[in-house]
């Protein structure tokens, strides 16, 4: 059923052991009772559900490190929980005995999913109104406590802000992740961050949305898309006509100006 899939087969072994119809011997494994073909998982989402389930309390702190992203610093994640310093150290311990999560760093302390499909699995278990809590919340902490991560990676603040729902603020963060990233000659990154920064604008409601925002991320992502994918490219052309008609709607002559 793993298909030869180390994660999976490893996750298998997990929920069999855990069954309690193995037990381990000085050079064997006995088998106490049939193993049931309900305890191999269909599906590595259902093995790692399973585990999740079994965590208790330790469930929504991975869920809520799951919203925070791939890895997360021990600093950002107790300012953002309500749990005392100890409580939290023994918590995530938990997790890291349990294989789900890396500690990586000393000073400051992070810690990492062991793979990008559990971070999935616990992010997507959670409701859609608790992430968005979620998500409000360490936008929140960011901007008040963290103000130095904005600064230097605005896509993660930007990322919180569309996950709460705040898609105003969300695409000035991904305009300014963008520019970044054009400063590093990432190009491709620019193009993703700027891209995010027009979908969040396409979440507003018709009269909240900002036109001068959208003809700036159009007229910013119209040079990399060059860069990236080449003059004659049509994502290119597709990008400058709407700069032109959101200049032309906008009115003024400084507006198409920018756009050349």
């Amino acid at each position: 059923r793993s298909s030869g899939n180390p994660l999976f087969l490893e996750e298998i072994t997990l929920s069999v052991i855990a069954s309690k119809s193995l037990v381990e011997r000085e050079h064997t494994w006995e088998l106490l009772q049939p193993l049931s073909t309900d305890l191999v998982p269909a599906s590595m989402e259902a093995a790692l559900m399973a585990r999740l389930d079994r965590l208790g309390e330790s469930k929504e702190l991975l869920q809520l490190g799951a919203t925070l992203g791939r890895e997360f610093s021990f600093d950002l994640l107790q300012a953002i929980v309500s749990v005392e310093t100890t409580e939290l150290q023994s918590m995530l311990l938990q997790l890291v005995e349990e294989g789900l999560l890396h500690i990586s760093g000393s000073t400051p302390v992070f810690y990492v999913f062991k793979h990008a499909l559990v971070q999935d699995v616990a992010y997507n278990s959670l409701l859609r109104s608790t992430r968005q809590e979620h998500h409000s919340r360490i936008a929140q902490v960011m901007e008040e406590q963290f103000s130095e991560i904005p600064k230097r990676r605005p896509e993660l603040l930007a990322h919180h802000l569309s996950g709460a729902g705040r898609y105003k603020e969300a695409a000035h963060h991904w305009q300014a992740a963008g520019q970044l990233a054009v400063e590093r000659n990432a190009v491709n990154e620019a193009v993703e961050h700027l891209n995010r920064g027009l979908v969040d604008l396409g979440q507003l409601p018709q009269g909240e949305k900002s036109l001068h925002r959208e003809l700036e991320l159009h007229t910013a992502l119209a040079p990399v898309q060059m860069a990236a994918y080449g003059w004659g490219s049509p994502l290119v052309q597709s990008t400058c006509k709407k700069a032109f008609d959101l200049a032309r709607s906008l009115g003024g002559d400084e507006d198409r100006k920018s756009t050349r």
